[in-house]
């Protein structure tokens, strides 16, 4: 089974992939954690840096990919660089701020993207992003897409780092992310948008639990209906 969810961000779909997971008892693809660990690398190949090493990367990067691998112990994603454990070196603030290189580089997603596919042959998976669905796993049935208000994300957003939930600051929050969705969905690279059969979920007045239900309750329906 593989499970798709996309949507953008403040959507929620990283929390409820992270619950579905639980209650199916397969394994959280966290994407985002593959791409830190290639990060990681090549900011130990260029001195920390690597805005200024694209082409260098995309010429390495085929080679490079064998570096990396990742692991499940108790249903807990582990990233393995060169065998050695980084799951927690990659969450370090400087990593978090060159992961964009790595993320924008074309060469880069098609080595994840595989690497995700990997996965999916050995696991049962359910993995959350912008183009999972549409690009690397459109031949699944089980494809759904979480939207919600920019007002609701940006009070979600607002809530996890501490902004308060009106005035000036939230209201450069609220656009950032209406910014945001304009660029992931204009974007050239994996651009975010609800593949044609994905299921359309507005969470913006549903709690956690009640997409999760739902979802739960969908992915439940195409299993019989196979």
């Amino acid at each position: 089974m593989i499970i798709a969810i996309d949507g953008p961000a403040g959507s929620g779909k990283s929390t409820i992939a992270k619950q579905l997971a639980q209650k199916l008892k397969i394994e959280y693809i966290d994407s985002g954690a593959i791409y830190r660990t290639l990060t990681l690398h090549y900011m130990n190949l260029f001195n920390n840096e690597c805005a200024d090493h694209t082409q260098e990367i995309s010429d390495l990067v085929k080679k490079d990919s064998d570096e990396i691998s990742i692991e499940y112990e108790n249903h807990t994603q582990i990233m393995k660089l060169k065998n050695k454990n980084v799951s927690k070196q990659i969450r370090n603030p400087n990593v978090t701020r060159q992961v964009k290189y790595i993320a924008d580089n074309p060469d880069c997603r098609e080595i994840v993207n595989q690497k995700i596919r990997h996965l999916a042959e050995n696991y049962s998976v359910i993995i959350d992003g912008r183009d999972i669905g549409t690009k690397v796993f459109p031949e699944t049935d089980y494809k759904f897409y979480l939207d919600a208000l920019p007002e609701i994300r940006a009070k979600r957003r607002a809530l996890e780092t501490g902004v308060p939930v009106s005035g000036k600051e939230f209201e450069t929050l609220r656009g950032d992310i209406i910014q945001r969705d304009k660029n992931d969905m204009n974007r050239e690279i994996a651009p975010l948008c609800k593949a044609s059969d994905a299921h359309l979920i507005d969470t913006s007045e549903l709690n956690i639990e009640e997409v999760v239900d739902i979802v739960l309750t969908k992915v439940k329906h195409i299993q019989s209906s196979k």
